[in-house]
């Protein structure tokens, strides 16, 4: 394996991760914490790679970005196993971490105090990580990032020929429409029955499908702030608006619109003359009776942004917003409405028209609602704050019917909730929220021994200091990680088993009627030939047409659905060509090429050569990254620790 990074094309992997660790590794040191915590620990393990341990809280925080990612994925109509996705990730980062170690790329702490004395880049990027509390999430950053440098490296490597360009764009700027008969898996579901025998069976084969993370059901009781009513006085508003005065002065700021005649920075005289006296006679327009600036912008103007807009460019300050001599002429207007001589720019030739004028320091009347809005969020966290501590002792001391029925807790309308059996790999938490935001609930629940009340909980937005409510909550009972019983699943699993026969259904009345036609006729002729089973939910078939489509990665035609084979197709079929049978996300199909319009390649700029090579090579480089990973993972020792993996 040596070999592999001693190779002249791999040096500047190399060099790449040398700096990250060189980074990482010196702010270990200046902590006083051992470097080689990096590699090994003594604390509970989730799983051994070719014998490097992978933490506990490195597991959870992969079962977190596994988790994050599910929603998408579901969203995408793919397969969610969050397990496997965690443990994968794990497995990918501890190889990259490993290749690294080989390759000798952990220097000595005092080298690490040279090189960040001597190099400014390296000293920034310390600063950056001083951000990680703790030796732990430091290792867990550096992990990423090797494998980040280890991918972004190989992705430069790969050759992409002008040919090969040429190809991609053809295929990418090539546009077609089908017109299509589907037979949709959803129709065929109410034909499927399916038997407790069969149903029993397929759970048994299918256990995998059925494993489920350890969980808790957790009572709450939730104190929301946003219930509070709060009264704001004059007297407080005008009181804070003196205290925090400087936080209303701002820069002067004008709102104005304009129309360009566009000179670009190397025409000639003759196209410069010409702007300035089409730009004069726009000017004569402007300044005559009634007219409309806006009307007279999109007509004229040659700002494509703002000309739609009537020439509108918003709010903008007098120094780093606009160009020179165009701000000074914009903020040398004295009134709403009024209206510039012709201004010269790098851009060419403006008439400015300014609308509205912001003073520099806001008065109490327009920043009152802000200043209203702030008091009152501080009076209800508060209050909040407080009813929840309180609410809690009386929980503990009355019981929690007692308690949430007190008056002083009614305008809360506080009751007792539970969320149901969650585990720490939920997406959401049902009736409380996404569990990006309320995640720490569970976390909690978790730490916590079941029937114990727990201090209120202020949770937060993930991204922010919003509070979304201070919760007071009890673990109910906790369930052990395992496959579910066929009881608790067995409607998950007949729809599972319906969903799978009705597109096999679906997929085998679409092939029976591919298979009468005759080579020759049109789509149409071909659907009047459908005959439907006895009970079948379509009794006709009738053709549709799709919208004029592009190439898409995710095969998606428009008006018609996902089906990444009859895409593909249709931009190597004939005109007026019929084919089938195609298997989207929601239905078999047979399709008949309609239309295309092929790619311009006349279009193919050299920017946009550059931007495909760019992609070409990102993906060839995932192909060679992702080969090479195989080599390696193929041999790595992976062990589970079952007890630990069992509770996330």
């Amino acid at each position: 394996m040596m070999g592999f990074f001693r190779s002249r094309m791999f040096k500047g992997i190399i060099m790449w991760i040398m700096a990250i660790v060189f980074a990482v590794m010196f702010g270990m040191v200046v902590a006083g914490l051992d470097p080689s915590t990096m590699f090994s620990g003594g604390g509970p393990w989730a799983m051994k790679v070719n014998g490097d341990k992978i933490g506990v809280q490195e597991y959870q925080q992969a079962v977190k970005e596994a988790s994050d990612r599910s929603q998408q994925q579901r969203q995408a109509g793919q397969d969610v196993d969050i397990g496997k996705d965690a443990q994968d990730l794990v497995i990918t980062r501890a190889l990259a971490l490993q290749q690294a170690t080989e390759a000798g790329l952990v220097p000595e702490p005092r080298q690490l105090q040279r090189a960040v004395g001597k190099s400014a880049d390296l000293a920034d990027q310390y600063r950056a990580y001083r951000v990680f509390p703790q030796a732990q999430g430091m290792d867990l950053f550096w992990r990423s990032q090797a494998l980040n440098g280890l991918r972004d490296t190989m992705q430069n490597m790969p050759i992409v020929t002008e040919d090969e360009l040429r190809k991609d764009f053809k295929e990418q700027n090539t546009k077609a429409k089908l017109r299509f008969v589907e037979f949709t898996y959803l129709s065929k579901e109410a034909d499927i029955e399916v038997s407790d025998e069969d149903a029993r069976a397929y759970y048994t084969d299918h256990q995998d499908l059925f494993w489920r993370s350890a969980g808790v059901d957790v009572e709450y009781v939730k104190v929301d702030p946003k219930k509070v009513v709060v009264d704001i006085s004059d007297d407080e508003t005008k009181a804070y608006y003196e205290r925090h005065k400087s936080d209303y002065v701002q820069e002067e700021e004008v709102k104005a619109s304009h129309i360009l005649a566009k000179v670009e920075e190397d025409a000639s005289d003759e196209d410069r003359a010409a702007a300035r006296t089409k730009i004069d006679e726009v000017l004569a327009l402007v300044n005559a009776e009634g007219a409309d600036f806006a009307e007279l912008a999109r007509e004229h103007s040659e700002d494509v942004g703002s000309r739609p807009g009537g020439g509108d460019l918003g709010f903008f300050k007098r120094r780093g917003a606009m160009v020179e001599p165009f701000a000074a002429a914009a903020f040398a207007l004295a009134a709403p409405g009024d209206i510039s001589d012709v201004v010269e720019s790098r851009f060419g030739y403006h008439i400015i028209r300014m609308t509205e004028r912001r003073k520099p320091t806001q008065t109490l009347a327009a920043v009152r609602g802000d200043i209203e809005k702030t008091l009152r969020t501080a009076a209800q966290l508060e209050k909040a704050r407080e009813d929840s501590e309180e609410l809690f002792f009386e929980i503990d001391a009355d019981g929690v019917e007692a308690a949430v029925a007190q008056e002083q807790f009614a305008p809360y309308a506080a009751a007792l909730a539970a969320t149901g059996y969650v585990s720490r790999s939920d997406t959401t938490i049902p009736d409380i929220g996404p569990s990006f935001h309320y995640g720490n609930l569970i976390e909690t629940a978790f730490e916590t021994r079941p029937g114990v009340w727990t201090r209120p909980l202020e949770l937060k937005q993930q991204r922010g200091t919003t509070v979304l409510g201070y919760f007071i909550t009890r673990v109910k009972s906790t369930r052990p990680a395992g496959v579910a019983s066929f009881e608790e699943v067995k409607d998950d699993v007949v729809a599972l088993l319906k969903k799978q026969r009705a597109r096999e259904l679906a997929v085998s009345e679409a092939n029976a009627l591919w298979a009468l036609h005759d080579g020759s006729e049109d789509i149409d002729s071909l659907a009047a030939k459908y005959e439907p089973a006895d009970g079948a939910t379509t009794p006709t078939l009738v053709p549709r047409d799709s919208s004029e489509f592009p190439s898409r990665p995710d095969g998606y035609v428009s008006g018609m659905g996902y089906s990444l084979p009859a895409m593909v197709a249709a931009l190597q079929m004939d005109q007026d060509e019929v084919r089938g049978v195609f298997e989207g996300r929601r239905a078999a199909y047979i399709v008949q090429l309609t239309a295309r319009t092929d790619a311009d390649m006349d279009e193919l700029t050299d920017a946009e050569l550059t931007n495909l090579r760019t992609r070409a090579m990102r993906l060839k480089g995932n192909s060679f990254f992702g080969v090479w990973y195989e080599d390696i993972r193929d041999s790595a020792v992976i062990e589970r620790n079952a007890d630990v993996i069992a509770t996330f």
